[in-house]
């Protein structure tokens, strides 16, 4: 885990990471006589990193792989509906 200073000039232990950007982009937007025409509309994009939540979503995911591959050794374990989706969806993509 990252040290980083926060802003009384403490030791935090978990990081906060925030990033933005101001971006350009076209979309379609209907006139009142019904025509699409193609307006640039200005958009500000944020992303933000903390490491608690990543560390959180990947357990979540380890959780959700484990029980996909137990899905795949014994399907019996599961109920009819839950075998049926993963059966039709995802088995390729777990193996």
């Amino acid at each position: 885990m990252a040290f980083q200073v926060d802003g009384n000039g403490n030791n935090a232990h978990s990081v906060f990471k925030m990033k933005s950007r101001l971006s350009a982009r076209e979309i379609p937007v209907t006139t009142l006589g019904g025509k699409e025409k193609k307006r640039t509309v200005h958009e500000k994009h944020v992303v933000f990193y903390i490491d608690k939540y990543a560390e959180r979503a990947r357990k979540e995911r380890a959780l959700a792989i484990a029980k996909a591959r137990d899905l795949l050794k014994t399907p019996f374990k599961f109920d009819q509906s839950t075998s049926l989706f993963f059966t039709l969806c995802c088995q390729s993509r777990v193996t």
